[in-house]
């Protein structure tokens, strides 16, 4: 504060200080609204996965045989589509993930922080959940800054980090270069899916929105161009 006199009227630093004090009241509370819509999605997600790993050719294989012959080639071509549009889906969230870990560990090098690597990286992960993901990933990082005693200012640095500069580079740099490319879908159809997901599903809708309306706009597209070239997926289309 002293390096900047003018910020002396604004009180920062008691305002630092007061969010400090009650850092563990309000994070209490926060924890009790998440943790039980965080725990059904810990514990679902990987039986839902196991189970499509086990089962998931005898599932395609079921519905596929419920498909009329008129429309067998259109429904395979959708299989392969979809698939396709999550494996790049999942692969760009991935790369944004790394990115952002990565900027933020070294963003976290000058506050003294330990385990900057680590703390970077939950930042990371944890920002996969819109929204909340900052304040999830900040928790542990803020938590570890109490225990080091650092500097009302190094905290702020911290929250200017994560809050301010990781956002700005997540949504300008990161989602465009990764997700909104692999994703195929306007920045638009991003926000209206993830607000319509969290209206209807809470965090689990904020997860699966993008994935799930990246695999309607695949469906719609291509059940679109077989009418409209008369039985032909558009990708034979293109290609011809």
């Amino acid at each position: 504060i002293k390096e900047f006199p003018f910020l002396n009227s604004m009180n920062i630093e008691d305002r630092v200080n007061e969010a400090i004090r009650i850092l563990p009241q309000k994070t209490a509370e926060a924890a009790k609204d998440i943790l039980p819509q965080v725990t059904k999605i810990l514990v679902l997600t990987p039986l839902f996965t196991f189970f499509i790993l086990k089962d998931g050719r005898k599932l395609k294989r079921w519905l596929i045989s419920l498909i009329p012959n008129r429309y067998f080639e259109m429904t395979l071509h959708l299989f392969h589509m979809v698939n396709e549009q999550w494996a790049q889906y999942i692969r760009g969230k991935a790369l944004e993930t790394v990115a952002l870990s990565i900027i933020i560990s070294i963003l976290f090098i000058p506050t003294g922080l330990k385990y900057i690597v680590p703390l970077g990286f939950f930042v990371g992960i944890a920002n996969i959940v819109p929204y909340i993901g900052q304040f999830i990933g900040a928790a542990p990082v803020m938590v570890v800054a109490l225990m080091l005693d650092l500097p009302p200012k190094m905290i702020i640095y911290i929250g200017v980090v994560i809050f301010v500069i990781g956002r700005i580079v997540d949504s300008l740099v990161l989602v465009p270069l990764f997700v909104t490319r692999y994703a195929n879908l306007h920045s638009v159809a991003i926000i209206v899916s993830l607000i319509i997901g969290e209206r209807l599903m809470g965090i689990m809708g904020i997860i699966i929105a993008m994935p799930v309306v990246s695999m309607l706009n695949i469906l719609i597209q291509e059940i679109y161009a077989f009418y409209k070239f008369k039985g032909r997926t558009q990708e034979v289309n293109s290609s011809e």
